[in-house]
């Protein structure tokens, strides 16, 4: 399931859809309890479904609601133990549970599972104790989102996410690079030129 965020203009009206797109479209327009609602419905006439599964331990997390996202995660990861996505997600319940260690060694499964799982290298990043697996963490998530970008089809959060990685990582040339060589087709978008320069400065490159 792709990251969800705010609906965007021009979808169909969610009462149009079929159920489970339908709960899906409530959860990417922040509608949470009426995703919930739809998708525990769905998951009581299908269980099993991994696709329902995955949606509402989801959903559970977003809404705060950790053990029981948890129980979800697990159940899914019993049948399918390299679904990245569920890795992340049990990954990021178990840190807002406060159980640190076994979050990071979750994190770890995913981008063992999949070198591409950016998240979960951000993830790492961003809870590691230690300043070296900080950065290596830095580097996975940004060589994935380099590989991502060069996809047919990447958009500009991609572009966003790898060059801000880099940058993070301490790698400001090879953020100027990805940046010139990998940029979409708009070169005045205003997110890309603020990190363009950004990426220039720590390189000392004031005068460009």
């Amino acid at each position: 399931m792709k990251e969800i965020s705010r609906s965007e203009p021009h979808e169909p009206h969610p009462a149009r859809l079929t159920p489970l797109r339908r709960a899906l479209a409530w959860l990417k327009a922040g509608h949470l309890d009426l995703a919930m609602d739809l998708l525990q419905k769905l998951a009581d006439a299908a269980p099993g479904d991994p696709q329902i599964g995955y949606a509402l331990a989801a959903t559970r997390l977003r809404n705060g609601q950790a053990s029981e996202a948890l129980k979800c995660f697990n159940s899914l990861l019993k049948t399918d133990p390299g679904h990245t996505g569920a890795l992340q997600g049990r990954g990021l319940c178990l840190h807002s549970l406060g159980d640190r260690p076994a979050a990071l060694d979750t994190f770890r499964q995913a981008v063992s599972a999949d070198p591409l799982s950016w998240r979960a290298w951000q993830s790492i990043a961003d809870i590691t104790p230690y300043e070296d697996d900080r950065i290596h963490a830095l580097e996975g998530a940004a060589d994935a989102l380099r590989v991502i970008c060069q996809t047919e089809g990447s958009g500009r959060n991609a572009f966003i996410a790898a060059a801000e990685a880099l940058l993070n990582a301490r790698k400001p040339g090879r953020a100027a690079r990805l940046l010139e060589s990998c940029a979409p087709e708009d070169g005045n978008d205003p997110a890309l030129i603020r990190l363009f320069a950004r990426s220039l400065y720590h390189q000392g490159r004031f005068a460009d």
